[in-house]
Parts: structure tokens; sequence; C-alpha cells
């Protein structure tokens, strides 16, 4: 090249270079800097930095975005360990918030819920086996106030147990996780600890007569227990009956199938007795609003 253009043009055409190379370095900066991204942190330091420590909800919403993680996150020196998973998922993300609002009766009122995959890894407690396994996790917290007994000890002093939800992504697992802290009512900080997750759902039922008078028959949801909860309620005109069960997260690995039917007494009059609804219940609810919110990034909501 220098020696096909002795008159200086050499020079320029460097000059040129460096140039266009510094734009184009300015663009990827600008760029990363427009996504969220620290300009002067490189995304292999990102691959391969060590997990953040998170305590509750608030330590996690920056490291959200678009319902993933930006970084690898642990709890508990590792006892759960949630890493980047950016793939798609047989459950949507709306699925897993449906069967998260379904883990208890109605109504219970909670705040500050955030919910986003991950690769999972639980490693105390008992329930099914998440090893690096793909999942929708759900945090939570404010999980409003409780009736404590009088209790004329010292305050107890410490951070507030985190509850999370980590729920297979094909939707047919799923374990609650509990980190250290103090429970409600609670002195002293206890866990972490982890047990099969569990949902609540509404069963059909069908009247029929007996000699001991009317009953409420249904068929036995696989994973469930053995006791109901049955709820009716009178409005005067019309009684509407509710048998909820809770159902286990164990899928494969319980109980009997959806095959043994069991009996409630019916509530009379029978003439005036209307089945609630049915399926999974909406147990959980947000505060200040009919909507449930949570976050994944950005602000989420559904009726």
């Amino acid at each position: 090249m220098a020696r096909l253009l002795h008159d200086g043009r050499v020079r320029w055409v460097v000059a040129a270079a460096v140039v266009l190379a510094g734009v184009v370095v300015a663009g990827v900066v600008a760029v990363g800097a427009r996504n969220g991204a620290d300009p002067s942190e490189s995304r292999s330091a990102r691959r391969h930095a060590p997990p953040v420590t998170v305590t509750d909800v608030d330590a996690i919403k920056p490291l959200l975005r678009h319902a993933e993680l930006t970084r690898d996150v642990q709890l508990d020196g590792g006892a759960l360990m949630l890493r980047r998973f950016g793939r798609s998922t047989r459950m949507s993300e709306e699925d897993a918030v449906d069967r998260f609002r379904a883990g208890t009766m109605p109504t219970t009122v909670i705040g500050d819920v955030v919910v986003f995959k991950a690769s999972a890894s639980v490693r105390v407690g008992e329930g099914p086996t998440f090893r690096d396994r793909p999942a929708w996790v759900v945090m939570w917290g404010d999980v409003g106030t409780f009736n404590c007994p009088l209790e004329t000890g010292p305050p107890a002093h410490g951070r507030a147990s985190l509850p999370v939800l980590v729920l297979a992504a094909d939707g047919s697992q799923g374990v609650e996780y509990e980190s250290r802290g103090l429970q409600p009512c609670g002195r002293s900080p206890i866990g972490p600890t982890a047990h099969t997750a569990t949902f609540t759902v509404s069963v059909p039922w069908t009247l029929r007569l007996t000699a001991a008078g009317p009953v409420a028959e249904y068929t036995v949801p696989r994973c469930a227990p053995a006791t109901p909860n049955t709820q009716s309620f009178s409005d005067g005109d019309r009684v509407t009956l509710t048998i909820f069960t809770e159902v286990s997260m164990l899928h494969r690995s319980c109980g009997t199938p959806g095959t043994v039917k069991r009996t409630e007494p019916a509530p009379r009059p029978i003439e005036k007795l209307h089945h609630g609804p049915t399926g999974p219940t909406v147990g959980r609810t947000t505060r200040g609003g009919a909507s449930f919110r949570w976050f994944d990034g950005a602000s989420r909501s559904e009726p």
C-alpha cells in the first residue's frame, strides 16, 4: 500500500480507519447503555461473575429484564441457586402466575411479587429434584399482618425469611423454598427449608341421594390429600357448594390416579343447591387493587 500511495494518502487512509473504528466502538457502548448494561463490564465478565446474593425482593428487581436474570443469583450461600436461562418454556409466564395464585385458599393478600425464568438448583429440604432445571421462579414479600400471641420477651431481631416458589418450566412439579430468616410471630431465625409445593383446586361434584341424606360426590384429583375443604355459602335464594382440595406437585411420583370417588354431606335445602366455580383457585391477591400485579423487569397485571 505504501508503494502505491507515495503522496501522503497512506496517512489519510490510516486516520480514516482509526476514526471508523472509534465510531463502531462508541456505537457498541451506546447500545449497551441503552439496554441497561454497564459499558465497563464486558459480556464475558458478566458470564463468569460470581452469583449475586439476594435476601429480599427489592434486591432482585434490578437484576431482571424481560422475565430473565441478567446475573446468576443465590440464596443462603447457594442452598438455592438460580442461573440465567434465556430459552422458551412450555409453561407461559401467565400460566406460572396463575399456578402461583392457586397456592392458597381464597383470599390471601400479599405484595411485592417478582416472576422470572431461571435454571434452578435446590440443595435443601425434601420434594422434587431441581438440579440446573429450567423453572419459573416467583418470589414475594410483605405478606401482611398477623395476630400473634402476647409475648413478654425481648423483640425479635433479624431479616424476615423470603418465600420462593420454584415451578418446573413444564408445570409438572414444584418446590416452595423459604430462606433463612424470621417467620411471622417468630423470635429467632430458622431455615432455609424446602418442601413440595401444592396448589388448590375446586373439584366438580354431583348430587346423590342416599339413605343417610343427600351427598355431594366427587373424584379425588391425582396427588390430592385425603381431607378436602368444603365451603357452602347461602344468600337466601341459593346455596353455593364448593369443594376445595390441595394438590401436591409431585406429579408422577405420588398417589392414586383420579379414579377414587368420595362424598361430603350436602347442605340443605337441596332445591337451592348450586355448584361453585371449578378449577384452580384464585387464592393469592395483591394489596391495593382489583388486579394482581407483579414485576418481571417491568410492571405486569392481570384480573
